[in-house]
């Protein structure tokens, strides 16, 4: 937590939607073909006006993470609030969690070319690196 007053709060163990969170959408940008064909057929609920809620267009968003390593939760949950996220990845290039941070919109950048993106994917490379 930063030391401004505006906070995030969020439960460890949570359950976040799949296709909204940027943590879900960097380990899914990073897992097997055979996932990404599956995805077609989950449901995918509307909770923002940001929210992708079609697959195609969800695959095409995956593999821009893929291509790029980080992904983001652009207002995608809730109003206001914005998540950044790079994949940690095993030693047998399996997507086994990801590294997330999470914000008020005002104070996260959707830009690539953001510090925070530089420090986020650092920071996986060197936890995946333990794996």
């Amino acid at each position: 937590q930063g030391p401004q007053r505006v906070r995030i709060a969020a439960t460890v163990g949570e359950m976040l939607p799949w296709h909204a969170a940027a943590g879900s959408k960097a380990i899914l940008a990073f897992s097997p073909a055979e996932v990404h064909k599956q995805i077609l057929h989950w449901p995918m609920k509307r909770l923002t006006d940001n929210t992708i809620v079609d697959p195609h267009t969800f695959i095409e968003h995956l593999e821009v993470i893929r291509r790029e390593g980080v992904s983001f939760d652009n207002e995608e949950i809730d109003r206001g609030v914005t998540g950044v996220a790079a994949p940690i990845i095993d030693h047998q290039g399996r997507p086994i969690a990801a590294v997330v941070v999470v914000g008020p919109s005002q104070r996260i950048a959707i830009d690539k070319k953001a510090e925070i993106i530089g420090l986020l994917k650092d920071t996986a490379a060197r936890v995946s690196a333990q794996f």
